[in-house]
């Protein structure tokens, strides 16, 4: 079974849109509130972006006005924003490892990751559209993570810690104040308290005693991350597969990011919920532990397995390469970016 691809059959978000469903289209106006959400989502829009042109209802292509030669889509589908567009060239030679380190620095929720139907990396942002979004300042956030993307890849480039724009409060200085416990305490889901600064999440993995941490992070605000790797492979074919998998798992799996914080250090899944610097709710919470369990679910084992299992790892290779067309070069850590045309 290929855990990526059977995803939507497991897990708490099975059945309400937790996986990226590359052949699902926007969904069709139906109310006064979608048509008010368009509304609003398209002034937002022009207010931070260029080139903004509503292809269908519920499908926009703009570029960030910080990027403007950058192509980007948003749908409005099923309660849920999806931005996309393409990694920023140049992405040869980057490692997987080069992209989970950037992830834990993008902002406005972005990630790196590739689709299980193409082999380029994209640059993509989920966010949970809920009653009062506020919309604006989500689109602002996206937009400048996207451009700050497009200035360059790597620690070197987006630099030690996001920077958000004068316009924007600081992620930390925004959820300074939040009650971390008490947050928690109104997901209802099961919490431990470790130390003053830290609150353990119980994740939702059927046989598994998993827990999520959740903390509030300089510069970050509030993080939610479960641990998936303590270091990266030593042999190189299962470098190769862990990698390749780890992206896909983040393409696959709505809000969540395979993430490490120094070079060839542990990987994580994180959430940073919420697109903008504003402390999170505990509905935005309750999004991000539900959509971790997904991701452990779908990669916590396998990825041990193919971290460990030499022969397992080639078989994996083998077997995506020929699923979604990459050539040896292409699939490997030292390369897993835009193919040449």
């Amino acid at each position: 079974m290929n855990p990526v691809r059977d995803a939507s059959a497991q897990g708490p978000a099975a059945g309400v849109g937790w996986v990226n469903d590359p052949s699902a289209g926007p969904l069709p106006v139906r109310s006064l509130r979608v048509a008010e959400s368009e509304s609003l989502l398209t002034s937002a829009l022009e207010a931070y972006a260029v080139a903004v042109v509503q292809m269908a209802p519920g499908h926009w292509t703009f570029a960030p006005a910080g990027a403007p030669d950058l192509h980007a889509t948003v749908l409005m589908t099923d309660d849920w924003l999806l931005f996309d567009a393409p990694f920023p060239e140049p992405a040869t030679g980057l490692s997987a490892w080069d992209v989970f380190e950037a992830n834990a620095l993008l902002r406005g929720g972005l990630k790196g990751c590739t689709a299980a139907s193409e082999r380029a990396l994209r640059l993509r942002a989920e966010v949970p559209l809920p009653e009062h979004l506020p919309v604006g300042g989500l689109v602002q956030e996206v937009c400048a993570g996207l451009a700050a993307a497009a200035s360059g890849i790597g620690p070197a480039a987006l630099g030690p810690l996001p920077t958000s724009s004068a316009a924007t409060p600081d992620a930390g200085d925004a959820a300074a104040g939040v009650d971390l416990q008490q947050l928690c305490a109104e997901t209802s889901w099961p919490l431990t308290l470790r130390g003053s600064d830290t609150v353990m999440v119980e994740l939702d993995v059927p046989g598994v005693f998993q827990q999520a941490a959740i903390e509030l992070q300089p510069h970050r605000g509030v993080v939610v991350s479960v641990p998936v790797l303590s270091e990266p492979p030593q042999v190189s074919a299962c470098e190769t597969a862990v990698g390749a998998f780890l992206l896909r798992v983040t393409g696959a799996v709505r809000m969540v990011r395979a993430a490490t914080g120094a070079s060839r250090g542990p990987v994580c899944f994180e959430v940073v919920p919420g697109a903008t610097p504003a402390a999170p709710t505990a509905v935005e919470l309750a999004h991000a532990f539900a959509a971790l369990s997904l991701a452990w679910r779908c990669a916590g084992r396998e990825a041990a397995v193919l971290a460990a299992d030499e022969r397992v790892a080639e078989l994996y290779v083998r077997g995506a390469a020929a699923d979604v067309g990459y050539s040896r070069v292409e699939f490997s850590t030292v390369a897993c970016g835009h193919s040449p045309q």
